[in-house]
Formats: C-alpha cells, sequence, structure tokens
C-alpha cells in the first residue's frame, strides 16, 4: 500500500505540465517567418526545447534578432493572452538563447548573436549558471537569463521559416515552363 502511494506521488510530481498553444487564430507570420505562443507552467528549457523537436517540425525557440522582431514577439505574448480576456502574462517565456560554454550567448538556429535587449542588470548569472534566455521577466520586453529551472516560467515562444507553398512552386514551375517555350518557338 505504502509502495503504490509513493509511486503515485512520484508520478504526480513528475508529470509535465499541459503544453497548450495559445496564439489567437493559428501561427502568426511576421518577416517571412511564423511564430507561435504556448503556455507550459514552470517547463524547463530543455524539455521545451525537446518538445518542439519532437512535435513541431521545422519549428524551434524563438530566436529574436532584432528591435523589431523583439518588440513583435512581446506583441504576440500580450496578444495571446488578451485573446483569452487575461492581463498582461505572468512569469517568463523561454526563447531560444542559450549559454555554451557559459559567457558566450548562442541561438538554437546558430544564427549570429548580435542584438541583445538585456533588462537593467541582466545578464546577471545569479543563482549560478543562468544560461537560457527570457521575456518577460520585468513585465516587459527585456531580456533575462535563467536556469534551465522553472523559475517562473509561463511557456515558451516558437518560430519557424514556412515552406513555399505549392501554389507558389506551381506559378514558379508554370513561368519556367513558358520561357522554355517562348524560347523554343524562337528558335
Amino acid at each position: 500500500m505504502k509502495l503504490k502511494w509513493i509511486a503515485a506521488c512520484l508520478a504526480a510530481c513528475s508529470a509535465q505540465a499541459a503544453i497548450v498553444d495559445i496564439t489567437p487564430g493559428g501561427d502568426i507570420a511576421f518577416g517571412g517567418h511564423l511564430y507561435a505562443v504556448y503556455t507550459a507552467d514552470s517547463i524547463l528549457w530543455q524539455d521545451a526545447k525537446n518538445y518542439v523537436s519532437a512535435n513541431l517540425p521545422g519549428w524551434y525557440l524563438a530566436t529574436s534578432t532584432s528591435a523589431t522582431e523583439n518588440a513583435f514577439v512581446w506583441g504576440i505574448i500580450n496578444g495571446a493572452w488578451a485573446a483569452q480576456g487575461n492581463p498582461p502574462p505572468p512569469g517568463q517565456y523561454w526563447l531560444g538563447g542559450y549559454q555554451d560554454p557559459p559567457q558566450t550567448w548562442n541561438w538554437v538556429t546558430g544564427e549570429p548573436w548580435s542584438y541583445t535587449n538585456w533588462a537593467p542588470g541582466e545578464p546577471n548569472g545569479d543563482l549560478g549558471w543562468t544560461g537560457h534566455l527570457t521575456i518577460g521577466r520585468y513585465g516587459d520586453w527585456e531580456w533575462n537569463d535563467e536556469g534551465s529551472g522553472p523559475t517562473l516560467i509561463t511557456g515558451f515562444v516558437v518560430e519557424a521559416v514556412p515552406e513555399p507553398s505549392h501554389y507558389a512552386l506551381l506559378a514558379g514551375m508554370g513561368l519556367i515552363g513558358f520561357a522554355g517555350y517562348r524560347r523554343w518557338r524562337a528558335s
């Protein structure tokens, strides 16, 4: 009896929070990329990254490589919450920035790390190594460094570069075919 209770407790304690896409109206396009916002209370950075890899082919934790993109990302987080009738989101959202090795920041995509939007005093490495990037820690679009742990984590933002649509591909093939036909007729 005692072993069943311990097993049930361990299962409940290790159960991951529900991961829910809260993006209003589906994925949101910006700058040729697609974005979505997921809630997942207290999710670890690595678990968020693994979830995206396993469940969202072609997607990755969002990178915020310019002031415009960063403002957009913060806007979709707030928009997702507002669409549900909620106030601005509490807590932080994981982005695709990490330190490996510590002190060198990288994006999960390998893009150059040239833009930053750290909150005053960040990154501070408090609580030891805090090598993962969040947005929203201070209730705005500034960044914070967090460990892989779930401190005030509300969810994560994902991004994808969409595949060309089949219609665009067919139109392109049609133009190539038309150009070939014109060349053939001219010869």
